[in-house]
């Protein structure tokens, strides 16, 4: 992809359609606890799983209250195999996962200026691999398309959030025309 050092996470994830880390460590963390949870009951995982539930600090009652805080309690229940359980189970993740990710694009943190993906978010609304990834093979094109969709280039909207003092939002004008207007994605 090429994404400049000050790009944001947010926008890299989105462009580059991944899950995180978090989602994938809960999604093995669940595989092995229905494997545990479903084996042989004369087999000793399936003893030391059973007598684990009943104490309060143990992995496999922490494995119950994180899959009810994410609201996938009823697909542990429930009496489908474990391979459908867990497709629902990334299902979910997944939803949850593209929810925060929206939640974190449209996040100002009431910054005066405001977000500095306001360009992003205008045309990137799903969490999924973006095509100009697929089908922009030369490098440096498409490291300037990651930049210029991330907000990381260097116009004066993106130059003047770091200058000391920060310059206001409406003072950082375009320096190579007349018009007299912001410098930002729009206007390049």
């Amino acid at each position: 992809m090429g994404s400049s050092s000050n790009a944001s996470n947010i926008a890299v994830l989105g462009d580059m359609g991944f899950k995180t880390t978090k989602s994938a460590e809960l999604l093995e963390t669940y595989r092995l606890f229905l494997r545990v949870r479903y084996t042989y009951d004369y087999r000793i995982t399936h003893k030391v799983h059973m007598w684990g539930m009943n104490i309060s600090r143990s992995w496999d009652k922490k494995c119950f209250a994180i899959a009810h805080k994410l609201g996938i309690y009823d697909i542990i229940d429930s009496q489908y195999s474990n391979r459908h359980k867990m497709y629902d189970i990334k299902t979910k993740l997944y939803e949850i996962e593209k929810q925060e990710w929206v939640e974190k694009l449209y996040q100002d943190r009431n910054e005066p200026n405001g977000n500095k993906l306001r360009t992003y978010r205008l045309y990137k609304i799903v969490l999924e691999t973006s095509s100009y990834l697929k089908n922009v093979n030369d490098r440096q094109h498409r490291r300037i398309l990651s930049n210029f969709r991330s907000g990381s280039l260097p116009l004066a909207i993106e130059t003047g959030r770091y200058t000391k003092p920060k310059t206001l939002l409406n003072d950082r004008k375009c320096k190579y025309c007349t018009v007299d207007c912001v410098e930002d994605e729009k206007h390049f």
